[in-house]
């Protein structure tokens, strides 16, 4: 009430009530102040003094360390806990310092403040930010030093632990903000029924040289209270010695021998652990006997110590401000082993353990001793003979050619820090069932460490033989090394060897400077065997300035999406390891198993996120808290698909069966984390989380439709600066039948990261970013199914190129031991576009043969041929998909309509083809060149006719501009294509018909192909090319022949996407032929003469047997086609004269409904068309009455 009576008289200008203490921060003039100093009620004064950080040496940058583990982490032997599983995880560490850089890679990732409220793990009452800043390195470094890890870059004692900081060693560093911060550690939620919010360890590196009353007053009273809330207060000593009683306030209070842990700095670079001069010593000025007296209390590494400083790199410091940090990790590290111990029974442990160093004894230069954290884990535990639970549930969870995947649950042990290794060993003699048979087995290295007791592991066993069969066993054991029974023996056999296949084997490059374009070298797996392809490819040997190219993996496939939920399309896919891209739009991305990729880390947001009810094929809208930046378009809403994915695009369907990406087909505009057949109404449950600039969903427990053994708890995590996380925890069952990836609204851009593959595993961490950090990429690695390719993008900058010639050869490594590594050398020339020439193709709506004339500056079909809408097919002993046109061959390619189109690019007048025996796709030049013309080496190995494409095959006499041909050759060699030929008189075409040979045409409303009965002796002339690519239509006889006498071969085999498929006779010579389905001759047979027309509707038949109708003539009345019908059919008789005919239809009851023919009739064979519109289904009768001649048979019509 006084206080507040003087605020109003404008006498008190501020203050502040703390109930950590009793205490009351006061800003008010003399009178007030002297008023307060003889009062009562006022047991002690001190002034609100402004505080300072512990002066360092700032030592310099320092570059990242892939791989590697600071030295001082391994002095203090944080390392041996890292080894049993030790990392801090689940443990809070907190500093009040200058700030933290909380986007610095090193830390961003398990700042609290992604999991809960930012308030609830910042706190700042100087500036009042809401997301963790630095005004100084200090901060940043001294949080690195005790949590900070980025990939596999360990800077950090305790790098599985999560950080809060509070900001208040800055402009205004009072006392008061201190002592709030330290009441703000004691409950960051506001929530005085919850503890976990609470930092387990505070770590200060600042000193208070003003503070009146060190020993006995307020910082005695707070450190007190937050000791007896069971945190852990640990202080730097100070960088004022080497004189005695130099420790800095308020580090010399000594309540006890670890109230206010002082740490000394050492050089722990150096063998024996100096003392640094500058480190303060004691003795305590506070006073006290014995062990109270002596200060500091222990030492750690502070001497030329590197960790995280702002802007995200790294650095060089040194002070006891970076000694302090090492025992505040250490501190976390035995808290996650022992939960139950206090901050001050977890000091005493390392006081009680540290290494003694320099005069016998306790001393004021080194107190204890060296912190080592290892020691004082084993001082804590207890130690016992019972070893760890024995593991029953090995299995195999993935089979390649090389690798084998194990998988388990790990063990239970109740040692300190529980289970603390395992031996895994594997052997091709047999099951492992006893002691001799694991001994006996090969031991492998560098197994994972163990999880917690029931957390899901696996190991993925490499360099295994082909066809091979291995067996494997586990054991474990604690740290007391009791070693557990072995494991149940699972066994599997390795696939078969991989084939790679590699196109083209080069890349020859023109291009003019100043653009950026496109080109792609395939990576194929062609074994015919269940195998799969293990690939790296490296860029070497290159003059290329640095930025001027990049390179990603693309999938080669064309399989969609589907709302068929019993589709089965598991395993045959393919994946990518570590990174990739980045797409066209710029994303990238990165997982954890990469040096330098993200940390995996889990907080679950089962208890602060909100439940949401999705069931089989379903979907929940959800308002965002921020504009998320996807693909150029921003997005405030986002629906949370049952099967495992994100969309910004609202579909009709939820897409059940997963496909490839990118792809035009739907869905568009997602986020895949694990798009598979997922059933959140089949159990578990899925959640989401929003902040401010965060958005989670979890997927928890949640199994596949209609398979309860897989169960995927997985998150994804879109944040407001554009970055998109997966975490994946528990992934168990089957993991092969998932797309993982994102992808824009149109499906023309994505990136794919697996399909179909067994990509995921447990603690898998991704990132994916546009422009990262991490932009340069020189190594690339996958995984490819047989059947399955891969494509590695060139993406090529030629801003910074001078005319002239540049090359790379790109190295792809893999475990196809048949082959050594694949070298594809790239050459590129800039020159000058004056002289370049363009070429106009033209092209037919569907599928067209065609070829590139000239040297193109691009090379990719989506960059010459933009508006096809299908992929670009070769050929070699079968066709493939090809990204890189290349001049002299041809391709197949789809448009969607008719339509010209112009290439740019360097003339060619003279060009050598390589043939292959059998049938070769070869180009033309910019201009015609007649067959005739043509030369091979050797000489005249071109067999038969060469073909063009023109909806139909037809035999060429000239190669036009632009368009493909087939060509067979009966043997390896080279054909010339000159432009010189084209000044050759014109050549007529070739007709190949004879006056006897019978024409058959078949065909659809946009085909037709001829087909010949007859003789002749040129057969393998006349054979034709392979058939077309999927929705061509093609019809032959089955020896690929355009003409059979049907004495041998009377098969006709017909491909066709639109029905109905019409036959018809020419030149029949008064012959019929009787045509009948290979298959059922139930369903199709009948009679074809000249001038009648016989019609195919049911897409099933596509095998016609066809044989001549010698019978003579009689009265026939045959089975009506098709059979059922909706609404037309046709049926056949024959007649032997002429004669007046009736056929009629009767329904089941006997009445007549139709009179289909009443009138005479020549003798032959006739065919009418019943049509049963205006009829209902049912079954039916047609009577056939000629002369004296009856008969009845039956038909159906099904509507």
């Amino acid at each position: 009430n006084y206080l507040n009576s003087k605020l109003s008289s404008g006498e008190v200008k501020q203050f502040q009530s703390f109930w950590i203490t009793n205490l009351i921060m006061v800003e008010a003039n003399k009178n007030v102040i002297l008023e307060l100093a003889n009062s009562n009620e006022i047991e002690l004064m001190d002034f609100d003094a402004l505080l300072q950080k512990d002066p360092y040496v700032y030592e310099g940058p320092a570059p990242e360390n892939i791989e590697g583990a600071e030295v001082g982490l391994k002095v203090i032997n944080a390392d041996k806990l890292w080894r049993m599983g030790i990392t801090g995880e689940g443990r809070l560490l907190m500093n009040i310092d200058t700030g933290v850089e909380g986007t610095h890679p090193a830390l961003s990732s398990r700042w609290r403040g992604n999991f809960v409220p930012a308030n609830q793990a910042w706190f700042d009452p100087e500036t009042n930010t809401t997301t963790p800043t630095d005004c100084d390195d200090h901060g940043t470094h001294t949080m690195g030093i005790m949590t900070g890890r980025a990939g596999t870059d360990t800077i950090g004692v305790a790098f599985g632990a999560q950080w809060i900081a509070a900001k208040t060693i800055c402009s205004s560093p009072h006392t008061s903000k201190s002592i709030s911060a330290f009441q703000w550690a004691m409950n960051p939620d506001g929530n005085p029924n919850t503890i976990n919010d609470m930092p387990d360890v505070i770590s200060n590196s600042w000193y208070d040289p003003d503070a009146t009353d060190e020993c006995t007053g307020i910082y005695k009273q707070t450190f007190d209270a937050l000791e007896a809330a069971g945190i852990a207060i640990v202080f730097s000593a100070g960088n004022n010695g080497p004189n005695a009683s130099t420790i800095t306030k308020p580090k010399n209070i000594n309540t006890n021998e670890v109230n206010v842990f002082a740490v000394g700095n050492i050089n722990g670079n150096t063998a024996g652990y100096p003392i640094a001069s500058s480190s303060s010593r004691g003795p305590s000025t506070c006073g006290g006997t014995g062990s109270l007296l002596i200060k500091p209390e222990v030492v750690a590494p502070g001497t030329s110590v590197r960790s995280s400083v702002r802007g995200g790199g790294y650095a060089t410091m040194s002070g006891t401000s970076m000694a302090s940090p090492h025992v505040a990790g250490a501190i976390a590290l035995l808290k996650q082993a022992f939960p139950d111990l206090t901050g001050t029974q977890l000091k005493y442990a390392l006081y009680n353990t540290a290494l003694d160093l320099g005069d016998p004894g306790e001393d004021n230069t080194y107190g204890k001793g060296l912190i080592d954290v290892y020691a004082a884990f084993l001082y804590l535990a207890n130690r016992d003979s019972v070893p760890p639970t024995q593991i029953t549930n090995l299995q195999v969870t993935e089979i390649g050619s090389n690798h084998i995947r194990l998988s388990w649950t790990a063990p239970f042990d109740n040692s300190p820090g529980g289970v603390t290794a395992y031996d895994i060993r594997y052997t091709t003699s047999g099951p492992i069932l006893d002691t001799i048979a694991f001994n006996n087995a090969i031991k492998l290295l560098n197994v994972p460490n163990p999880d917690s007791a029931g957390r899901p592991q696996s190991l993925i066993v490499d360099k295994l033989s082909f066809n091979t069969t291995y067996y494997f066993a586990i054991r474990s054991r604690d740290v007391w090394n009791n070693w557990s029974l072995i494991s149940n023996s699972v066994s599997a056999t390795t696939l078969a060897k991989p084939s790679i296949a590699v196109t083209p084997d080069s890349l020859n490059l023109i291009r003019p400077a100043n653009i950026t374009f496109q080109d792609s070298i395939r990576i194929s797996n062609n074994s015919s065997q269940p195998s799969t392809l293990q690939f790296n490819v490296t860029l070497q040997n290159h003059t290329f300035p640095a930025k001027s190219f990049s390179m990603s993996l693309q999938p080669v496939t064309n399989e969609d999406a589907s709302e068929n939920k019993l589709m089965d399309k598991s395993g045959n896919g393919f994946s990518i390891l570590g990174s990739g891209g980045p797409d066209q739009f710029g994303y990238r991305w990165k997982d954890s198993r990469d040096p330098s990729g993200p940390r995996f880390t889990w907080t679950t947001i089962s208890d602060l996120g909100t439940p949401i009810t999705l069931t089989d094929d379903s979907y929940s809208t959800q308002t965002l808290n921020f504009q998320f930046p996807f693909y150029g378009n921003n997005y405030s809403t986002v629906e949370v698909v049952s099967n495992g994915y994100l969309r910004f695009t609202n579909y009709s369907s939820t897409y059940p069966t997963n496909g490839t990406i990118p792809s035009t087909a739907s869905p568009n505009n997602s986020i895949y984390g694990f798009w598979d057949d997922l059933n959140p109404g089949g159990g578990g449950n899925v959640y989401v989380y929003k902040t401010a600039d965060r958005f989670i969903v979890e997927f928890n427990n949640v199994p596949r439709y209609n398979d309860a053994t897989t169960r995927v708890t997985f998150q994804i995590e879109i944040q407001k600066n554009g970055s998109i996380f997966f975490r994946y925890l528990r992934m168990i069952g089957t993991l092969n039948s998932a797309t993982i990836g994102i992808e824009n609204a149109t499906g023309t851009d994505g990136l794919l990261i697996a399909y179909n593959q067994n990509y995921v595993s447990d603690s898998l961490a991704v990132i994916i970013q546009k422009e990262p950090d991490w932009l340069a990429v020189n190594n690339l690695s996958g995984l490819i199914s047989n059947g399955q390719s891969l494509t590695v993008r060139l993406t090529f900058n030629t801003n910074e190129l001078v005319n002239g010639k540049y090359r790379m050869e790109m190295n792809i490594a893999h475990n196809d031991s048949a082959k050594s590594n694949v070298i594809v050398p790239i050459n590129l020339t800039i020159t000058d576009t004056t002289y370049l020439v363009t070429s106009t193709l033209s092209v037919n709506a569907g599928w067209n043969l065609i070829s590139v004339p000239i040297q193109t500056l691009q090379a990719r079909k989506d960059e010459l041929f933009p508006s096809s809408n299908s992929f670009a097919y070769g050929y070699t002993t079968n066709y493939v998909i090809r990204d890189t046109l290349q001049p002299g061959f041809g391709y197949w390619l789809k448009f969607p309509s008719s339509q010209n189109i112009q290439l740019s690019g360097n003339g060619i007048t003279t060009l050598s083809v390589p043939l292959r025996n059998g049938w070769n796709l070869i180009g033309s030049l910019n201009g015609n060149i007649p067959v005739n013309a043509l030369t091979t080496n050797p000489p005249n190995i071109i067999a038969g006719y060469i073909y063009g494409y023109t909806n139909n095959y037809f035999i060429a006499s000239t190669l036009e501009k632009g368009k493909g041909y087939w060509v067979k050759s009966n043997a390896n060699g080279t054909l010339t294509l000159n432009l010189s030929s084209a000044k050759l008189s014109s050549v007529e075409p070739i007709n190949i018909e004879k006056s006897d040979w019978t024409i058959l045409e078949i065909g659809n409303k946009f085909s037709i192909t001829k087909l010949y009965i007859g003789r002749t002796d040129n057969q393998i002339d006349l054979e034709l090319p392979p058939i077309p690519p999927a929705g061509n239509f093609d019809a032959r006889f089955i020896n690929n022949s355009l003409i059979s006498d049907l004495s041998d071969v009377n098969v006709i085999s017909i491909t066709s996407n639109e029905y109905p498929v019409t036959l018809n006779l020419k030149n029949s010579h008064g012959k019929s032929f009787i045509v009948t389905d290979v298959i059922n001759q139930q369903i199709f047979n009948q009679i074809l003469t000249e001038g009648k027309t016989i019609t195919i509707d049911n897409p099933m038949i596509d095998k016609l047997l066809l044989k001549e109708w010698k019978v003579e003539l009689r009265y026939e009345l045959m089975q009506n086609y098709p059979n059922p019908f909706n609404p037309k059919t046709v049926i056949q008789f024959s007649i032997p004269e002429k004669v007046n005919v009736n056929l009629s239809i009767y329904n089941s009851i006997g009445e007549k409904v139709a009179d289909l023919v009443n009138k005479e009739l020549e003798a032959g064979i006739h065919q009418v068309e019943f049509d049963g519109s205006a009829f209902s289904s049912g079954i039916y009768f047609y009577k056939l009455t000629a002369g004296k001649f009856t008969q009845i048979k039956k038909l159906a019509l099904i509507k």
